[in-house]
């Protein structure tokens, strides 16, 4: 009778897991999609982080927040990281602005893909850097690299993709 039980739990759940809809095919994920490739290619758009892989010397820490932001409009950048995401930096390196910075579009991949450089051109030597943006298809998720500009990577985060209305 246990047996009988276990076997009727276990397709239950199989039949409620078959019948969620995926994200990825709803309509408002293509609809998310959209509007995301749209702010990238317009150059009016903000991400916002909510995952960072730092590299570490033994493996990569992974790290959660809220607060941090990548923003573009027009050739004003400006990057916000939260304090908790790199503990004892100074305030000016958790905050990054450069007013010609440039947004191009760069590939599209096989699987569909979108990937987009943005380079902040900064005065000082910690304002130089690159950032390799790859939008998924199917939302408006990213995975965003950051590289120094001899093409050390300092960081990866994931995000999303969300249009910037101009100022």
């Amino acid at each position: 009778m246990k047996r009988i039980g276990q076997i009727f739990l276990l397709v239950c759940v199989l039949t409620g897991m078959l019948s969620c809809k995926s994200v990825k095919d709803t309509p408002n994920a293509s609809a998310l999609y959209t509007q995301a490739l749209q702010a990238l290619k317009e150059r009016s758009f903000v991400i916002e982080a909510y995952q960072f892989f730092i590299p570490k010397k033994k493996g990569t820490e992974i790290k959660y927040s809220t607060g941090s932001s990548l923003l573009l409009t027009d050739s004003i950048c400006k990057v916000q990281y939260e304090p908790t995401v790199f503990p004892g930096r100074p305030f000016f390196h958790l905050n990054l602005q450069d007013p010609h910075a440039t947004c191009t579009h760069h590939q599209t991949r096989k699987n569909g893909e979108q990937e987009f450089i943005l380079k902040m051109d900064g005065g000082q030597e910690y304002l130089r850097h690159t950032y390799l943006i790859t939008l998924y298809p199917g939302g408006n998720e990213c995975f965003v690299r950051q590289q120094t500009r001899d093409g050390k990577e300092e960081l990866t985060f994931k995000g999303r993709v969300f249009f910037r209305e101009k100022p």
